[in-house]
């Protein structure tokens, strides 16, 4: 059903539950996985006071402890992945990844973002969901029982 999917991570628990559950699926429909990693560049651009750009070493390693971090589920039930690094809007980023390696599916975690926040900006997993060409799962937050 699900031969190829999409894990976007940001490194975050919402993003760990959601590599969670796409490791039980790939595991269950032996899925080929990517895990993503999108770096957003700050819109602050660099004439502001104050403002600075990351360097690429900088980048790389915050890249390599997101995706290290977020592979462990994969690590632990011995799912094979790729994984990916990209910069750009996280949103826009995951929908043409997905599109360009044609996943059957997207898996990201959501956050608690809400309120007025969420009406005036959106979330990432909000706008992957309306723009992708294939399923999103998103997966909640576990609740206190």
């Amino acid at each position: 059903m699900f031969t190829k999917i999409l894990v976007a991570t940001d490194g975050s628990e919402d993003a760990l539950r959601g590599a969670e559950v796409a490791a039980e699926l790939a595991l269950r429909f032996h899925s080929r996985v990517t895990l993503l990693s999108v770096y957003a560049p700050s819109p602050i651009s660099s004439t502001d006071f104050g403002a600075y750009e990351l360097e690429d070493a900088v980048i790389r390693d915050l890249h390599a402890a997101v995706l290290t971090r977020t592979s462990a589920p994969f690590v632990a039930r011995d799912v094979e992945f790729e994984a990916r690094q990209e910069t750009g809007n996280p949103a826009a980023v995951i929908v043409n990844v997905a599109e360009q390696e044609k996943d059957d599916l997207i898996v990201v975690g959501r956050h608690g973002v809400g309120g007025l926040r969420r009406f005036l900006l959106g979330s990432v997993s909000d706008r992957v969901a309306h723009y992708a060409h294939c399923p999103v799962l998103i997966v909640k937050p576990e609740i206190d029982k």
